[in-house]
């Protein structure tokens, strides 16, 4: 697609080159930002939290009830 804008752009001339090549350009960056990257730190999962606790909690002492 770069190689089509460019030979369209020289048959244009100076200023419509450098208006596809802001445009090419702003397009790039968008897209650059708004994907952001995979960053895996975000969705890495460290184990079991207070609430996973907490319901463990619960149901060993109903278990241990039931027992008696």
């Amino acid at each position: 697609m770069i190689r089509h804008l460019s030979a369209t752009t020289h048959f244009l001339g100076g200023e419509a080159q450098k208006l596809c090549t802001a445009v090419a350009e702003l397009c790039r960056t968008l897209t650059t930002d708004q994907s952001g990257g995979y960053r895996p730190e975000l969705h890495y999962m460290r184990g079991p939290g207070p609430k996973w606790r907490e319901k463990q909690a619960q149901a060993g002492t109903e278990t241990s009830r039931q027992r008696a």
